[in-house]
């Protein structure tokens, strides 16, 4: 098996992520515990951040650069790639309602509790791709109507933890289970899972220390 190691700083953020290999993961923060550089190997990711504590610049390994804006109320407004707009985005009460990505345009709508019911992505007034989501009187997602995938449905337990999906196209059936704690089990993956202390232990053949 692969062992992962993970260290932390006296400050309790993540420093390094180590599985052996020969590019371990390092990580650098700022005096407002802001991640500021992710080195592996060779490369580095570059984080900055405007006054208000948004990202605001993210430097790539092979030097280009991701540019973020941000509306007067702090939602992002667009990203640039080296100075040429890769994405634009409306976003009204908090909730992205349109966003353009080339000649792509997705809109997304919205129930009155706001929860996402639509998305749709159109080129030149042409519907590319559509979903619908339906939710049950306590909030559960009820089903995904997909053009491209199809139906998909989904039921709960008693106390609102989810226990199948089925997708219409192919009838596949994935089931779920609880142990007492709420920790969620996966019957239809092969190989045990066992959890000790409401920690996860083993899943499959992956082990986890604490």
């Amino acid at each position: 098996g692969v062992k992962v190691a993970y260290r932390y700083d006296d400050l309790g953020r993540l420093r390094s992520v180590d599985d052996g290999q020969d590019h371990p993961l390092e990580f650098e923060y700022d005096r407002q515990d802001r991640l500021i550089t992710e080195h592996q190997g060779w490369g580095t990711l570059r984080y900055a951040y405007d006054s208000g504590g948004r990202l605001k610049r993210l430097r790539l390994p092979d030097g280009c650069v991701l540019d973020y804006h941000h509306a007067e109320g702090g939602a992002l407004s667009a990203i640039d790639l080296n100075g040429t707009r890769l994405t634009s985005h409306r976003v009204v009460a908090g909730r992205e309602q349109q966003r353009q990505q080339g000649h792509l345009l997705s809109d997304y709508a919205y129930d009155d509790q706001g929860r996402l019911q639509a998305h749709a992505v159109r080129q030149n007034q042409q519907t590319l791709y559509r979903r619908d989501y339906a939710y049950s009187a306590h909030g559960n997602l009820l089903q995904i109507d997909d053009s491209r995938h199809g139906q998909r449905h989904y039921q709960y337990d008693p106390l609102d933890r989810l226990t199948r999906v089925r997708h219409r196209r192919d009838e596949s059936l994935e089931h779920f289970s609880h142990d007492p704690a709420g920790n969620l089990l996966i019957h239809d993956r092969p190989g045990p899972t066992r959890m000790q202390g409401n920690r996860l232990r083993q899943r499959d053949d992956s082990h986890y220390d604490y």
